[in-house]
């Protein structure tokens, strides 16, 4: 993008218009580059943790890319363990099973880092 712009006066209005645009689209891929970098990183933090399994479902929407991690091989697991659950044998409450946080952890800093992700893509563009 270059620094001057050159236009009537009648033009300037549409000449803006164009710019604005122009850096919003540069910034939503900025930001959706940021978000698919930061869901591949937390997979693999999540692999680390919790082993095997896990997958990036990517969901294209009107305003940016949306990545949802999940186990694919045991979905419900992962809630009953990250959580606790109740324990019942023959019809009976045994008791609780304690919450074993394998994937939160992994998850503590996902915001500030992507934040930073976020902000180093768009200062790219200046």
């Amino acid at each position: 993008m270059s620094d001057t712009i050159r236009c009537d006066v009648d033009d300037m209005q549409s000449e803006l218009m164009q710019l604005l645009k122009d850096y919003g689209d540069q910034a939503t891929k900025a930001i959706n580059l940021a978000v698919e970098d930061e869901a591949n990183d937390l997979r693999k933090r999540i692999r680390q943790e919790a082993g095997s399994g896990w997958q990036i479902d990517k969901q294209v929407r009107a305003m940016g890319v949306q990545c949802t991690i999940y186990n694919g091989s045991v979905p419900g697991l992962v809630h009953l363990l990250e959580k606790g659950h109740r324990v019942v044998a023959y019809k009976k409450n045994r008791g609780q099973a304690p919450a074993f946080a394998h994937v939160g952890p992994s998850t503590q800093n996902l915001d500030s880092e992507l934040e930073e992700k976020i902000q180093k893509n768009l200062d790219l563009l200046s």
